[in-house]
């Protein structure tokens, strides 16, 4: 299996591309019919736009596409991202293969799954290897920029490599922050951003306008601890509202899910006002960078792309937060992007299904670059991009929770399949008929058994393929100082484990 590159087409047979081809059978139990994910549409960068094409993307941390006004969010939270969407198109299915950010981020930057990088734990790192995005663009001469406000996201993972400067904005700053034990704490704002990227920007326009460059910006709002600035952080919350989770600490979040907290109605809609008013101040913060970029002359021209790392669930399923469940709230995320000049429809709504895997083979199509030789598991977007016609491919998603036994799910247009195999269920598997059922509240029952099945057994063939592939993964550096921020982000200091096992098969599920 090799990723190839010729005459600006990508073709690639990652793991997921593999199995979702040997499962086209679901279709004879249900109209899902996932196939190949190759695109076979392409054209040469250089040659479309006839000089550089300026890249940025940018990420927000914890991004649920359900609270995203355009995309049918009765809140107006997002004002400037709806504004950018009209500029390009938007994916309105579009889902990270994991709900959390060390392994959504090295695959967003890869366009591998967390199981084909090997990077599903904090002791784990991208292997050497590994071509992420910024050395793909820094080897064909772009000037390459990182500001990373999460440490999950950060360069310890080794998805830093080839940008010329990255700063890791999470390590050095004046603490902000209380955590319950009154340890003060500094938690960046993505606000730091905006300075950061004109600094750059103004670097790079002075080399010439024929420059190219790519500029990356993970920014940690909307995550947790939902500390906006004002007006955002009270733009919604009932003033009347004097609850446990007033001030939206993560801490008092947590206590949901350990069971010292059952919150009431009041507390959830508290809790949803929180992050809506943390949301509409990243969506500020991403304005404020869009703005600039006008003003400089260099938005039209510019591949834009925004996206989440991972969605943010509001007790949908009786849980808050991200990272355990493979319920849509916490992997749908918004992925909206913007041609470079006018090439390609604007202002639509795509209903195909998508990936943030698919951001580096697309960004790879549109300049005509190759993307590396290890087998992708995203696929280029192009062919949409370019028609705004949703493509007739049945394309299905492989997920994956933050567990050592993880969960795994297999998540077509029509259909969701869960594999539970990490205890936080009982274990065994869920099926959703995503047609009656979009909001996953109700399994279905055992007369449509061959439909579960099918989809059981393409989860079974992943992990087969996924253990007959592992390779041991590579060790990242832990930083002590990075303790406390991880702390006030809600994520637990857990032992590493003496030794990490691949994925073991589960034939049992699939008889079910």
């Amino acid at each position: 299996m090799k990723t190839t590159w010729t005459e600006g087409k990508i073709g690639h047979t990652g793991i997921a591309s593999v199995v979702i081809g040997m499962c086209a059978f679901l279709g004879a139990c249900s109209g899902d019919q996932p196939g190949p994910e190759a695109s076979e549409q392409g054209g040469k960068g250089a040659d479309r736009y006839g000089k550089r094409v300026p890249v940025i993307l940018v990420v927000m941390d914890a991004l649920d596409a359900s609270h995203i006004s355009h995309l049918g969010y009765e809140r107006d939270t997002t004002p400037n991202i709806d504004a950018f969407a009209k500029d390009g198109l938007s994916f309105r299915a579009a889902f990270s293969p994991a709900p959390y950010t060390i392994a959504g981020i090295s695959s967003l930057l890869t366009g591998r799954l967390p199981d084909s990088t090997g990077v599903t734990a904090k002791w784990h790192r991208l292997r050497d290897d590994e071509t992420p995005l910024g050395m793909v663009l820094s080897t064909k001469g772009y000037r390459t920029r990182a500001l990373v406000n999460n440490t999950n996201g950060g360069a310890r993972f080794g998805v830093m490599q080839g940008f010329d400067q990255a700063t890791m904005l999470y390590e050095d700053g004046e603490p902000n922050y209380s955590l319950r034990s009154g340890q003060m704490v500094f938690v960046p704002k993505g606000k730091a951003h905006i300075p950061l990227m004109g600094e750059f920007l103004d670097d790079v326009q002075q080399d010439g306008a024929d420059t190219r460059f790519f500029f990356y910006s993970h920014m940690l709002e909307p995550h947790s601890p939902y500390i906006a600035d004002e007006p955002f952080r009270s733009k919604y919350i009932d003033p009347a509202y004097d609850g446990v989770f007033k001030n939206g600490d993560t801490e008092d979040l947590l206590d949901t899910i350990n069971g010292r907290i059952v919150p009431s109605a009041e507390d959830i809609a508290a809790v949803c006002a929180m992050y809506d008013g943390h949301l509409a101040f990243a969506d500020h913060i991403f304005g404020t960078m869009m703005a600039d970029l006008k003003a400089r002359g260099l938005y039209e021209d510019s591949l834009i792309i925004l996206t989440g790392d991972h969605g943010e669930a509001m007790f949908q399923h009786g849980r808050w937060g991200h990272n355990d469940h493979l319920f849509d709230e916490m992997v749908n995320v918004p992925l909206v992007v913007k041609m470079p000049g006018s090439d390609g429809p604007r202002d639509q709504i795509m209903e195909t299904l998508a990936s943030t895997m698919d951001v580096l083979p697309t960004i790879c199509e549109v300049l005509d670059v190759a993307p590396g030789e290890l087998p992708l598991d995203g696929r280029s977007l192009f062919p949409v991009l370019t028609s705004g016609v949703d493509d007739d491919e049945k394309r299905a998603l492989i997920l994956r929770s933050h567990h050592l036994t993880a969960d795994f799910a297999l998540r077509s247009q029509k259909g969701k399949a869960i594999l539970l195999r990490s205890g936080e269920f009982e274990d065994g598997s869920l099926f959703f008929d995503l047609t009656k059922d979009p909001l996953e509240q109700d399994d279905l029952p055992e007369e449509d058994a061959p439909r579960r099945a099918a989809f059981l057994r393409a989860l079974n063939t992943h992990l087969g393929k996924v253990a007959s592939e592992w390779r041991e993964p590579a060790r990242s550096t832990d930083k002590a100082e990075d303790g406390a921020l991880l702390s006030a982000l809600g994520y637990s200091d857990s032992e590493e484990p003496e030794e990490q096992q691949a994925p073991p098969l589960s034939d049992d599920a699939a008889e079910q």
